[in-house]
């Protein structure tokens, strides 16, 4: 965190577990296949990437939280940079959150929504790799995370596919409204 930038303008924030297509998704919005590296690897990102997408308007990409190939002393730090950076950063306006929707919502994710909520920070969930599931399993991740969301005030949810390219415009609005673009 001491190494961001002023603390003027305006950040979202990308949050998700490790190998969640963080990279992608934040590549898909540029339209620049090569702006965030991209790993099979989980946890390769090890640093709060910030990408400048107007003056004073900011993405930052966090590391990835859950399982990484990073050490448990590591993980803890990174858990108390991502506490002070959401309570602390005045430029901070929301939060994009990203799962896998192959995978149930995991305790460290609610975990996350409910502090963010708490925080009363604007989230955006975005349920990623939506195209990998076979459409009865779609049906019943949807209803799982539709519902926990639905008891969250400052939550909103969306399923995307970077691959298929569907759901990106709703992330991009979300992002553009919270940078004042």
């Amino acid at each position: 965190m001491s190494h961001l930038t002023e603390d003027e303008g305006y950040e979202v924030a990308i949050m998700g577990r490790s190998n969640v297509g963080k990279s992608s998704l934040i590549n898909a919005l540029a339209n620049n296949k090569k702006l965030a590296r991209s790993s099979q690897k989980p946890g390769c990102t090890a640093y709060f990437n910030c990408y400048q997408v107007a003056e004073n308007r900011r993405l930052i990409d966090l590391p990835g939280y859950g399982f990484a190939r990073r050490s448990k002393q590591m993980q803890r730090h990174w858990e108390s940079e991502f506490e002070q950076y959401i309570q602390s950063r005045n430029t901070l306006s929301a939060v994009i959150v990203i799962v896998d929707t192959r995978h149930m919502l995991k305790v460290s994710d609610v975990a996350l929504l409910e502090f963010l909520n708490e925080c009363q920070i604007p989230t955006l969930l975005v349920g990623n790799k939506l195209d990998l599931l076979t459409q009865q399993s779609k049906h019943q991740r949807k209803i799982q995370i539709t519902g926990f969301v639905s008891q969250l005030s400052n939550t909103v949810v969306e399923f995307t596919s970077v691959k298929k390219k569907f759901g990106l415009s709703t992330v991009v609005d979300f992002v553009k409204m919270h940078l004042c673009m």
